[in-house]
Order: C-alpha cells, then structure tokens, then sequence
C-alpha cells in the first residue's frame, strides 16, 4: 500500500523536480532544447468562472481591493464596499447594493483548459548543434550533476 503522503501529486511533483534539475544541468552546460507540437488530440474546459469587479482592459483601481469568493465566482471588492458587505448592523440591504454595484461593474471570465497533445522535443549539443540520444543526454545530466553544475 503507497504512503498517503506520497500520493499523486507529491510523486509528479519530485518527478518534475528531477526532471527541472536535469535540464538545468544540461543547460548550464550549453545545451538546449527544441520543443514542438506536433498535434493537438484533445481539448476540454475544466473549469469556468467569473472574477466580477476585474479588468484586462487597462482599469485601474485606485487603493487596496479584496476579494471575495463566493456563489462559485471571485468578486474584487474595494475597502469601502468590503467594509459595508460585512455591516450587519444595516442587514442584507447593503451586501444587495455592494453586488448591485458589482453587477454592473467590469468582469473577466476564466476558463482552465486542459489539453492532450503530440510532442517531440530534441536535445542540442553546444559542440556540433547536433540532437542527442537519450542514452547521451543521460550521460550529460549525469557527468554534469557529478561535476557539481547544477545548483538546486
């Protein structure tokens, strides 16, 4: 049985910690890499939601904002209208005209996707610009890493 705590997303992330340590090493010994897409599988949306009161269009917004989550959606409040969404003593009258405003404030709308795609990638060496083998790419993170150039 696998110890809960190194489960899946601890495994990808050492896994990609290795993987970010050897490029590192190759790099820093004048290599480089050539990635491609070489075709696009699949597509899907895996979330979707609203950021009310947010702007891409340049708006800026003058003080500090917060903000708050709620109904599935992230609201950017400013102080003052934080301030009277938290007011009990005027009921829910206020959080209605703080959302009002929100209403018809600017949005953005997010979305995470997640695709599946077809790849190739090639390993350059400095000396002759010429891709490597995998077996020789292994050979140069390892004589790197012996060689003390890679710094974690």
């Amino acid at each position: 049985m696998a110890s809960p705590a190194f489960g899946q997303p601890m495994v990808e992330e050492a896994l990609a910690e290795h993987l970010r340590g050897m490029t590192l090493s190759l790099q820093s010994s004048g290599h480089s890499w050539l990635w491609q897409v070489d075709e696009v599988l699949d597509t899907r949306i895996t979330k979707l939601f609203l950021i009310m009161a947010a702007s891409r269009a340049g708006a800026i917004r003058r003080g500090p904002t917060d903000i708050l989550c709620a109904f599935g959606q992230q609201f950017v409040l400013t102080r003052e209208q934080t301030k009277r969404f938290i007011d009990r003593t005027r009921g829910i009258q206020s959080r209605m005209e703080v959302l009002q405003e929100l209403l018809h404030a600017d949005l953005v709308l997010v979305a995470d996707a997640s695709l599946t795609v077809k790849q190739s990638s090639t390993l350059v060496t400095p000396s002759d610009q010429q891709p490597l083998t995998v077996a020789a790419a292994a050979a140069a993170a390892a004589k790197a890493a012996a060689d003390g150039s890679h710094q974690p």
